[in-house]
């Protein structure tokens, strides 16, 4: 989450998880189910994906719109590319 600027409560509202619930698995007060892990590393590679495509723009700050953004990537609605072009348009590269 550090490298892609996300705070972790982001991540964890992205993943339905309240904040401190996330903030105590990362401390190890407490554990999560795989598949609440398993979805936290998807949604943490889709977010440093996103980085990298829409630079030199960062990522929308708020949950809502990194979620509908990532909810876009998973139903097939934009991929990866598209919003690479776009922004390459965009800056007339």
């Amino acid at each position: 989450m550090a490298e892609a600027n996300v705070p972790m409560a982001t991540l964890a509202l992205i993943c339905g998880l309240r904040p401190t619930t996330l903030s105590s698995a990362y401390r190890e007060v407490m554990t999560l189910p795989s598949t609440t892990e398993t979805r936290l590393l998807t949604v943490a590679c889709r977010l440093l994906d996103l980085r990298e495509v829409l630079s030199p723009l960062r990522l929308p700050d708020g949950h809502e719109d990194l979620g509908r953004l990532i909810a876009q990537l998973e139903d097939g609605h934009v991929s990866l590319e598209e919003i690479r072009a776009a922004v390459q348009r965009v800056f007339g590269q």
